[in-house]
């Protein structure tokens, strides 16, 4: 999420320039920017194929995941086309929401089988993680949700990405999450927020418990840390890119 002014090629490239290893692309890119999706993943893939990466994740669009089954469908179908052209590079783990449904059994068993759709479009080694939502009106707040829509699912490439802002939101600890998800749990979303928005703050500027988020993170042991950080300017997320360096080499010395 940074760089929110430029298109989400030149936002990778830019990150990639930097330095970095691994990257995660973000919807919100695709939002701010208003570019043509499917030319755009063409010039992503593009990006993303000069560079040797240690990992590389994509999240997938959560704009029209409403509870109808012809809106789901479309949602499929959309998220296959992006598949297809993204799997010329490799993608480790596709992020994805649930549907926006209101937690209860029914829910979930809707919920299941949109996983099982789309665990059924990604091949190789590609993983799809299910994130958790930033409202406890919805299904996917509590890592109870989380668990029982995975296993139910049975689909060996499924997983989860808990993200430690929307956590905060719902006033889950992150601990919660876990002792329940444990080895389910493949990547974080790590940013910070006022406790009632999803600001996407760099961590330690907001009301994050960095000594809860050292334990948590101890234990869940995720392949892939994102510090999903939300900035604009060039020389603002230059400078965000720096103190997330700064904040990775915390957490290693701290875990």
């Amino acid at each position: 999420m940074v760089y929110l002014t430029l298109s989400p090629s030149r936002a990778i490239e830019r990150v990639l320039q930097r330095g970095f290893k691994s990257v995660e692309l973000s919807y919100d890119n695709f939002i701010a920017s208003r570019v043509g999706e499917i030319a755009e993943l063409s010039e992503v893939v593009d990006s993303v194929s000069r560079y040797r990466l240690d990992s590389f994740s994509v999240h997938l669009p959560y704009d029209n995941l409403e509870l109808s089954t012809s809106r789901l469908a479309s949602s499929i179908s959309r998220f296959s086309r992006w598949i297809k052209l993204l799997d010329r590079v490799n993608v480790d783990f596709y992020v994805t929401h649930l549907p926006n449904l209101p937690p209860s059994r029914g829910s979930i068993d809707v919920a299941v089988k949109y996983l099982r759709n789309l665990a059924d479009l990604v091949s190789g080694s590609s993983q799809v993680l299910v994130e958790n939502t930033a409202s406890t009106g919805r299904l996917g707040a509590t890592p109870e949700d989380l668990l029982a829509v995975v296993r139910y699912a049975d689909a060996p490439n499924l997983g989860v990405c808990v993200d430690v802002g929307h956590a905060i939101i719902t006033r889950t600890p992150l601990t919660s999450f876990s002792s329940t998800l444990r080895e389910l749990i493949k990547s974080i979303h790590l940013h910070d927020n006022d406790g009632f928005s999803d600001k996407h703050l760099l961590p330690g500027s907001g009301v994050l418990d960095l000594r809860e988020l050292v334990e948590f993170l101890a234990v869940a042991r995720p392949t892939l840390v994102i510090a999903e950080v939300a900035c604009k300017g060039l020389s603002e997320c230059d400078n965000v890119l720096d103190s997330i360096v700064d904040i990775g080499n915390f957490l290693r010395r701290a875990i």
